[in-house]
């Protein structure tokens, strides 16, 4: 086949003839450099357990093609560093979509386990990866009597880790790291997954936790490897304290400070006349160390007098009976939580309330009746742990 030769002009006015097969070549690429590529950003790393991690990526161009597949390809580190599509010991997890986000479970993972992960876009002009992730699946570190330690760990740039604690009981703890420099960070997490705590640097945490499991963070966004060290004591036991006090007023002044079974100082007695609905006070507390929401439980209605129990302003009266209703969150240098009952004497019923004709008239004639309720907050982390406060209404003739 022949290709004929066609004029080509530059600066300068110098003409060259190239061969037009040659020519088409050099257009192409011309274009292509000025093109964009498929493109899909590197991967963050959402959930980490022992077995099973989720990554998320988003695919920002497809360069005018069509996409054929996106999602990630994974290896552990010590077979594949670089992991690509076919590679060796490289699984590849595919999420149907084009452009935008997507997120996806890397699932059977060995625990203790260092992986690398890359996002990917396929399309019909080609493939585009992000740059790798490193993580490490969670470590499980052991206490011996209270005390766990980690000496020398590794890890590397743009590498995470994660380690699972257990607290057995509820304890003031401390944690403390030593060896890695500012670059490394690290979050402490509830088994929620809610951030308790969070910092750059050496780990540095004291206070304290209710029992449960734990996940602690650490990353290195940093330019370099580290190693780093931890030293984490749960030796030191703490307990949250309910402390609710009942009274008239919403000061609630009576069984401030006395804990366990209720006691004369732990009771409000009021009185109504002509079956008015009155109102009973209590303030829920907490004197422990460990923050903890309380659970509130009271004495129903009967068929006498109807009550209705207020948290905070909020009529919670079916959870209060339940022994469900719960508090907000209460640390020991908060200020306590508000609760309100109001005892309503039934006017239906003719031992409360009779209408007799006297000389002609109809006259109400009030029975004297009583209503004796008890309240009781318990711990929500500890349910061994509560508070009890009694009340009673009289009515008055």
């Amino acid at each position: 086949m022949h290709v004929s030769n066609l004029p080509l002009t530059v600066s300068c006015s110098l003409n060259l003839a190239l061969p037009g097969a040659l020519l088409a070549f050099l257009i192409s690429g011309m274009v292509s450099s000025v093109s964009a590529a498929p493109a899909v950003t590197n991967p963050t790393l959402t959930y980490l357990d022992s077995v099973e991690a989720v990554v998320a990526a988003s695919v920002t161009s497809l360069d005018g093609g069509k996409s054929l597949e996106r999602g990630f390809v994974y290896a552990m580190a010590a077979t594949n560093l670089d992991p690509l599509i076919g590679g060796t010991g490289v699984t590849k997890v595919v999420k149907a979509g084009s452009l935008g986000s997507f997120s996806l479970s890397l699932l059977e993972l060995s625990p203790a386990t260092t992986y690398a992960v890359k996002s990917f876009i396929r399309t019909n002009l080609g493939t585009a990866y992000s740059s790798a992730l490193f993580f490490t699946t969670d470590t499980e570190i052991s206490f011996t009597s209270g005390i766990g330690t980690l000496s020398n760990r590794a890890i590397g740039v743009g590498e995470n880790q994660s380690f699972d604690l257990h607290i057995e009981d509820s304890s003031a703890v401390s944690f403390s790291g030593t060896g890695a420099s500012g670059s490394m960070t690290w979050e402490l997490r509830d088994e929620l997954s809610a951030v308790v705590a969070s910092g750059t640097g050496n780990l540095s945490f004291a206070g304290p936790l209710a029992w449960g499991d734990y996940q602690l963070r650490v990353s290195n966004p940093g330019v370099s490897s580290e190693s780093f060290s931890l030293s984490l004591d749960i030796s030191n036991l703490v307990n949250p304290r309910p402390d609710i006090s009942v009274g008239l007023d919403p000061s609630a002044p009576s069984g401030v400070d006395i804990y366990g079974p209720a006691s004369l100082d732990q009771y409000a007695l009021a009185t109504t006349n002509m079956a008015k609905s009155r109102d009973v006070f209590f303030l829920v507390d907490n004197d422990g160390a460990l923050p903890d929401s309380m659970r509130v439980s009271a004495t129903p209605s009967n068929n006498l007098f109807r009550v209705s129990y207020f948290i905070a302003g909020s009529n919670q009266t079916a959870a209060v009976i339940a022994g469900i209703a719960t508090t907000t969150r209460i640390g020991s240098d908060d200020a306590p939580v508000s609760v309100r009952a109001k005892i309503a004497p039934d006017l239906k019923n003719s031992r409360i309330k009779e209408t007799v004709v006297i000389n002609g008239r109809r006259v109400a004639i009030y029975g004297s009746e009583s209503y004796c309720g008890t309240m009781r907050v318990t711990s929500s982390t500890d349910y061994t742990i509560s508070d009890t406060a009694r009340f009673k209404l009289n009515t008055l003739p």
